[in-house]
Order: C-alpha cells, then structure tokens, then sequence
C-alpha cells in the first residue's frame, strides 16, 4: 500500500511508499510527528500520524492478475479446466490489500498536547 498525505504549502499530494500493516506501526517507526518534503516545492513539513492515509496499490494487483493469466492459460494445457482456479488467487490478493487499507484508514491515534 502507498501512504499519501497533503503539503501544507502548495497543497500537492505528497506520496511514499512504507512497508507497514498499521497506524501504530507507521509511529513506531517514524513517530507521532514526523518530516516530509515535498517534491514539488522542497519544503519539509512536519506531518501528523493522523494526516496521512493510504491508498491502493494498483501496480501490485495489476502484476498479479497478469502473472495469474499467464499461468492459469499455461496450466490448462497441462491440467485441464481446473487450472483457471488461479485466477482467485489475485481476487483473494486484492481483498486482503483493500481490507488493510481500510483498517489503516479507520484507525486514529490520539493527538498528544
């Protein structure tokens, strides 16, 4: 999942990548209040935990099915109809990755004074 949140200065989406499940994970590793610089104008920002949200990542859902296309059409010469079952292991990718993101998106921490 990508995490995104907004520039204070130019109001552009600031977008990185971190490999976390939860809310509470991001803060571990990054803290409460951490820095964020914008590509688009170069300032640093100081963001809150709860400013960011995540959002889908297609590319990773879009590989899958590929792979699964290319796999289930090879496999079917091999095992017959039984094969196209893999075509439900992107389906069961994306549900996990919609859940998390949603579970990461509903979660809020406690702004501390």
């Amino acid at each position: 999942m990508k995490l995104r949140t907004k520039c204070t200065s130019c109001k552009d989406r600031i977008v990185f990548n971190e490999s976390i499940k939860t809310r509470p994970d991001l803060e571990m590793k990054r803290g409460e209040v951490f820095q964020l610089n914008c590509d688009k104008c170069g300032s640093n920002q100081n963001t809150h935990i709860n400013d960011v949200e995540a959002v889908e990542n297609t590319s990773i859902i879009l590989i899958a099915f590929g792979i699964s296309i290319l796999l289930s059409a090879v496999l079917y010469f091999v095992f017959g109809a039984i094969a196209t079952v893999v075509i439900v292991v992107p389906l069961l990718m994306w549900n996990q990755h919609t859940s998390s993101i949603h579970a990461f998106n509903v979660y809020r921490m406690p702004r501390r004074k």
